[in-house]
Formats: C-alpha cells, structure tokens, sequence
C-alpha cells in the first residue's frame, strides 16, 4: 500500500490579493489529509492580524520530503488557492492531491 503524506501551505494576502507571501508553519508534514485540514482554523487564527489568510493542505509521496522540491501556489482572482508539489528531478513529479480552501476571519 502506498503511503501518503501531507503538508500545509499558509498563505498571507492583501485583501484585495494583489500581494501573497507564505506564512511558516509549525508542522513539517502530517499522516493525514483530516489532521491537516483540522489544524487550518487554528493556525490563521494565531496570523490574522487584519490580513486574509488562505490555507490549503496538499497530499504528496512521503519520499518528496527527503529530496529537493519545489511548492508552488498560486491564488485565482475568486481567491481559491491552489498548490503542489515539484521535485527536483523533472521526470518525478509528485501528482498532488489538491483540497483548496479559502479561510478568512470574520
């Protein structure tokens, strides 16, 4: 059986989106796609500071944490977040498994 890992991206936008930077997180990786998502609402409310904050969680291969990849994002002007995952080595590319979400304080 396959084995499948996720990460969380945490992006911090402007509100109109028109400037984004990605946010750190505390957790590398997590065993499933649920623990992920669970952890979103806390973390953005811990970084919203009048900011919109936009949270996605990606499943990926575990063995793409123990080479050199690449996240890539990116944000629709309806303001859905995207991403994934690309690996150095350009005849792998990790299919990432999108749950995109957007997550803002009211």
């Amino acid at each position: 059986m396959e084995q499948i890992a996720t990460f969380m991206l945490l992006i911090s936008c402007s509100d109109d989106l028109s400037s984004c930077k990605e946010i750190p997180v505390p957790m590398v990786s997590y065993k499933t796609l649920y623990d992920c998502n669970a952890d979103i609402p806390y973390l953005i409310t811990k970084h919203a500071a009048g900011e919109t904050i936009l949270g996605t969680c990606v499943n990926t291969d575990p063995s793409s944490f123990q080479s050199d990849a690449t996240i890539v994002w990116d944000i629709s002007k309806s303001g859905k977040l995207t991403a994934g995952l690309i690996l150095s080595n350009p005849k792998l590319v990790a299919a990432a498994n999108l749950t995109a979400g957007r997550f803002t304080l009211q």
